[in-house]
């Protein structure tokens, strides 16, 4: 830790910014009635707006998402019966967590419902590079889009287990369907 030029410690990194004069007089003036430093101000602006922006940044996901769930959510609707309907969702929550699973039921999906001569709505390719994405922001993408389909579903009042499945419902295999190597 370094000195600044108040005499006091800098903690973290210390940033300068060139405010116009009118953001600097309101910053000052809320800084005077919270009884507070203008830097203590600027410093919660700051950190105020990130927490917006990562909050927005889930609702921008999901918009983003949404035309995908909705075409997943008609496919898996559209079956013909309940047990066409249960086996497009278990299909649907076993291919959910891989990507290159996903843009097959996906292209499935579309293709089955425009066989049908039902109007899907298309994903972006961001959304489509998102869900089809490795790393974090794949794996946190196909799991908003699982929930997004799972609400659409449950708002349409879709049944979507059996009593064979026990109406589990996970996302990719059954912990029992998953042989382990230890070798």
């Amino acid at each position: 830790m370094s000195d600044n030029t108040g005499g006091r410690p800098t903690i973290g990194r210390q940033v300068s910014v060139t405010l116009p004069e009118d953001v600097l007089e309101a910053v000052k003036e809320m800084a005077v009635k919270a009884g507070t430093t203008r830097g203590g101000v600027l410093r919660e602006i700051v950190i105020a707006g990130v927490r917006d922006r990562t909050r927005l940044g889930d609702i921008s996901l999901s918009a983003l998402l949404a035309p995908a769930a909705e075409t997943l959510a008609m496919w898996v609707s559209s079956g013909q019966d309940e047990k066409t309907v249960v086996g497009r969702f278990a299909l649907y929550k076993g291919r959910a967590g891989n990507p290159f699973h996903l843009a097959k039921i996906l292209q499935t999906a579309y293709g089955s419902l425009t066989l049908s001569g039902i109007a899907a709505p298309l994903p972006s390719p961001e959304a489509l590079d998102l869900v089809t994405g490795r790393g974090h922001d794949g794996w946190r993408a196909r799991t908003i889009l699982f929930f997004q389909v799972l609400n659409a579903l449950m708002e349409q009042g879709v049944k979507i287990h059996d009593d064979e499945d026990g109406g589990e419902i996970g996302f990719g295999p059954k912990p029992e369907e998953i042989e382990e190597d230890y070798a």
